[in-house]
C-alpha cells in the first residue's frame, strides 16, 4: 500500500433502477409499502412547527460521559448530546476552575492573577503596569479614616491607578479637602 492510498474499502453497490410511475404530478413506486391505515399517516402540519429535537452524536455523548465519569466536568450543565453543548460545558468547567483556583491563591495575589487570566487579550505589557501601580494595602479602612496623610496618599495612588494625570489629581484632592471630603473618598476607593 502506498501513502496516499484510502485505508476504506472500496464498496460495490449494485443499484437496480427503479422505475417511477407519475399519478396526479405524484410519484409512485411500487416497491415502497403503501400505509394501510390511515391513522399512521404523518401529519403534515407538524413540519410547519419548529423541532426541538437535537440530532445527538455519538462521539459526543461518549466524550461527554468520559467527562463526567473522570471527574473533568463537575459542573451541572444540560446536555443535549451535540459537540456544541460539550464545548459550552467545558467551556463553563473552565471558567468554574480558574475562579476556584484563584480563590485558592492568597489574598493579596488574588487581584493580581485576576487581571492577568480574566482580562481578554492581555499584553506583557499591561500585566507590568498593572504590577508597578497595584500595591496590596497593607492598612485599614479605620487607618484611612484617622491619618488623613494617610488617606491622600492612598487616594493619589488609586486615582493614578485609573490613568488620571498628576495636575488632575493634584485639583481632584485640592477640592475635596476644600470640602473635607478626603477622608470619605479614599474609604470609597479602598472598598472598591
Amino acid at each position: 500500500m502506498e501513502i496516499g492510498d484510502d485505508f476504506l474499502p472500496e464498496l460495490d453497490f449494485d443499484f437496480e433502477e427503479q422505475e417511477d410511475e407519475v399519478i396526479d404530478d405524484k410519484i409512485v413506486n411500487d416497491d415502497i409499502p403503501e400505509q394501510e391505515n390511515e391513522d399512521e399517516i404523518p401529519d403534515d402540519s407538524s413540519e410547519d412547527e419548529p423541532s426541538d429535537i437535537v440530532d445527538t452524536d455519538d462521539n459526543a455523548v461518549a466524550a461527554y460521559n468520559y467527562y463526567k465519569d473522570n471527574n473533568f466536568l463537575t459542573i451541572d450543565h444540560e446536555f443535549d448530546g451535540t459537540f456544541d453543548s460539550l464545548k459550552e460545558a467545558l467551556d463553563k468547567q473552565a471558567q468554574v476552575s480558574l475562579v476556584s483556583a484563584i480563590q485558592n491563591f492568597p489574598s493579596f495575589l488574588q487581584p493580581i492573577i485576576e487581571y492577568a487570566t480574566l482580562k481578554d487579550d492581555v499584553t506583557p505589557e499591561e500585566v507590568a503596569n498593572f504590577l508597578m501601580q497595584y500595591q496590596p494595602p497593607s492598612f485599614t479602612e479605620q487607618d484611612l479614616q484617622s491619618d488623613s496623610d494617610l488617606a491622600e496618599s492612598y487616594l493619589v495612588n488609586a486615582l493614578k491607578a485609573e490613568g488620571l494625570e498628576d495636575d488632575e489629581i493634584e485639583d481632584r484632592i485640592d477640592y475635596l479637602k476644600d470640602r473635607n471630603q478626603l477622608t470619605k473618598e479614599s474609604v470609597r476607593q479602598f472598598k472598591k
